[in-house]
Parts: C-alpha cells; sequence; structure tokens
C-alpha cells in the first residue's frame, strides 16, 4: 500500500497540515509573487514603500506636482491685497 504524502505550509512560524490541492496553490502563489518582484527589480522598479519609517510613510517624500505651493498661493494673496490698497486710493477719473 502506497503511503499517503502529507502537506505542510508555514505560516507564522509554523507548520499546518494542509492538502494536496491547499499545498500546489499556495506554492504557486508564493512563486508568483516572487516571480513578480523579480521582474520589478530586473526593471529598476522602486516601491516608495521601501522609504517607510516609525514616523514617516515613503509616499509622503512623493512631491505634489499638481497642486500650487503655499509660498505662491500666500504671494498672489498679498499681492491682491496691495492691489486692492493701490486701487482704493484712485479717484473715479483715475
Amino acid at each position: 500500500m502506497a503511503e499517503r504524502k502529507e502537506y505542510k505550509i508555514k505560516i507564522k512560524g509554523q507548520f499546518i497540515s494542509v492538502s494536496e490541492e491547499i499545498y500546489l496553490t499556495y506554492y504557486r502563489m508564493k512563486r508568483q509573487k516572487q516571480h513578480l518582484e523579480e521582474k520589478d527589480r530586473s526593471h529598476g522598479v522602486f516601491y516608495y514603500s521601501a522609504l517607510d519609517t516609525e514616523e514617516t510613510s515613503g509616499e509622503d517624500a512623493i512631491p505634489d506636482i499638481v497642486s500650487p505651493k503655499i509660498e505662491d498661493l500666500v504671494m498672489d494673496k498679498l499681492l491682491a491685497e496691495k492691489l486692492h490698497q493701490c486701487l482704493s486710493q484712485l479717484t473715479k477719473e483715475e
């Protein structure tokens, strides 16, 4: 009589007995993930999450090129105030 092979996968440091189907699926998924990571490395893909620290997220390092800079907003506000001040000093004819 043939011996029945026991399949185990390692989860959180412990080996868990599983069926052959689950075992094969688990290792196919694991290999697929590894393949994609290898492909990314070979193409020079960099993940901002690699810059994560305890205090900040690596995604915080991505510059926001769509939103106006705060310095520009402040300058616009100051110029608008100065313009209104100058306009208020003009006479109706001017």
